[in-house]
Parts: C-alpha cells; structure tokens; sequence
C-alpha cells in the first residue's frame, strides 16, 4: 500500500537537451547553416569562420540517424587545407535563421560519412561525401529585438499602429521668436527652458 505513494503518474517525458535539439531541428526542417568551428579535435579553441553548409534531408524531411544530423563540407572548407578542419572531434556552431530570428546549436562533429550511390537518390543535396554531427545542447534563440512588438498587423483595427515613439510637447515659455514669414523650423535645436 504505501508503495502506491512512491510512484510517478502521467506527467511528461523529459528528453535530454541532445534528444530535445534533434526533435526542434526536425520540427525546423532546416536547409542550412552558417558553420563556426570553436574548438578543433586538438583541444585548441578558436574563433574560425567555415562558410554555409547545407544539411541533408530526406523525402523533404531532415535526416536524422544514430542521434545526429548530416552536413555537406563547410563552403570555405577547402580539400588541400584541412588541417583545421578534420572531419572528427571537433565542435562547431550553426548558426541558422527561421522565421527572421537566429538560432543557434553547439554540435560535435562524429565522423565523415560517404553516401552510398543507393542512398543518394532520396537524398538532398546530392553529395557524395559529408559529416555526422551530434548536438551538445539545446538551440538557443538570439532574439534581441529593439523594437515593440505588437499582436496585430499593423494598420489594421481602431488604433494605428507606427513604427516609432510619438509624443505630443507642450511648451509653456521660449526664448525662441517666431519669424514673420513663413514657419517655424519643423527640428528645434537649441531650446532652453
């Protein structure tokens, strides 16, 4: 009977943060990423820009196997210079955008995987030779916005909706004149109260 105390009911499945990466990237569906390598499989960090990549998809759908994702060789990566970029150890950034926010996934690269020509035909891009990468942690969002937000589209509904702060000033006394002709200069630039 009290053993009935110490048992867990419903609740929901936690994943770990490398399960939880996999399942928003499929839930992406992702084309490509900009790679940054951060450390190589020496140990010794780095800062080193390595181009887009694209990741490979299947039947329109992300492929996703053995907890990893698939990536064709970096764009800036070239073949007689990979001493930085070995295909094995390393950890890279994609950087990727969806719906105009950046995203970004910290990823070990598992090994470099050859395509059997069978396999290349459901698969895109159609490059033979790639690298398995597993995620080390969650996607995080850089959403740094520096404007408002607002729920509606704008223009639409009772209120107008504008780009910028408006404000309404009331000035109660100036040193400023009005000139005889014409308007007043539309930007004050030195008011003093």
């Amino acid at each position: 009977m009290l053993s009935r105390f110490f048992i867990k009911k419903g609740g929901k499945l936690r994943l770990n943060p490398q399960n939880r990466a996999l399942l928003k990237m499929a839930e992406l569906n992702v084309s490509s990423a900009n790679i940054t390598l951060l450390r190589t499989a020496d140990g010794e960090d780095t800062e080193k820009d390595l181009g887009k990549a694209l990741l490979y998809k299947r039947n329109g759908r992300l492929m996703i196997q053995a907890k990893g994702l698939f990536i064709t060789t970096p764009d800036a990566t070239k073949a007689e210079n990979q001493d930085h970029f070995q295909g094995e150890g390393e950890i890279l950034r994609l950087w990727f955008l969806y719906e105009r926010v950046p995203r970004v996934l910290e990823c070990k690269v598992e090994e470099r995987v050859r395509f059997t020509l069978d396999m290349l035909d459901n698969v895109d891009p159609k490059v033979g030779v790639g690298f398995r990468i597993s995620p080390l942690a969650d996607i995080v969002k850089h959403d740094k916005r520096s404007t408002l937000r607002f729920s509606h589209l704008p223009g639409r509904g009772a209120l107008p909706v504008y780009p910028q702060v408006l404000f309404d000033a009331c000035v109660w006394r100036t040193n400023l004149t009005f000139p005889t002709e014409g308007a007043i200069t539309p930007q004050i630039d030195d008011l003093r109260l």
